[in-house]
């Protein structure tokens, strides 16, 4: 009786200190973008690297140029003439989360507002989302977004892509405006 309390101590109190890798095979991330007014489109990003330390510190870098639109030459435009990819190979999102969320167990549900910072185009900015984060095994979170979060390309100088990305396809207009929903697993190690 007293090695197994003993050990499943051990396991939970490893499982708190562990630093989490986002495992991008399981995780997603998609934003919708919108043109001519009524034209909605699901895009999203296939590479995702990032990591949760044991003290809350979350970091989740994403590919630009792993965007993917399901159309060959939209794709090459906005990685060319809206994300430069040549020139910012990732955009960055950093939060500080709450480590008490370490100590969940397995099947918990916990939902938070988190204040992140995303950091796009040399350019900042906080950016406030809601997730809710599961405990899946004791080795396993997932964190998803509550509701999408809007992302404004004229607070990352984006204005400019999206305006000759309209031009060059012809279109009467693309929101600048788009909402990103995402869905992540983090393992510990």
């Amino acid at each position: 009786m007293k090695y197994s309390l003993l050990a499943a101590l051990t396991l939970a109190s490893s499982a708190a200190l562990a630093n989490w890798s986002l495992d991008n095979d399981a995780s997603s991330l998609h934003f919708v973008t919108t043109k001519n007014v009524h034209v909605s489109e699901i895009n999203h990003f296939g590479l995702l690297e990032g990591t949760l330390s044991s003290d809350g510190k979350l970091s989740v870098a994403i590919n630009l140029a792993s965007l993917d639109t399901m159309i060959d030459i939209r794709n090459t435009r906005m990685r060319d003439m809206l994300f430069d990819v040549a020139n910012n190979q990732h955009a960055t999102l950093t939060a500080d989360i709450s480590h008490s969320l370490f100590t969940m167990k397995a099947g918990e549900t916990r939902q938070i507002q988190v204040e992140g910072n995303l950091s796009l185009m040399r350019k900042s900015k906080a950016i406030p989302f809601d997730i809710q984060v599961t405990k899946l095994i004791d080795n396993q979170l997932l964190a998803t977004s509550i509701k999408p979060v809007l992302i404004d390309a004229r607070d990352f100088g984006l204005n400019g892509g999206v305006d000759a990305l309209q031009k060059i396809a012809g279109l009467s207009n693309i929101s600048y405006t788009v909402p990103v929903s995402f869905n992540l697993i983090f393992k510990g190690e």
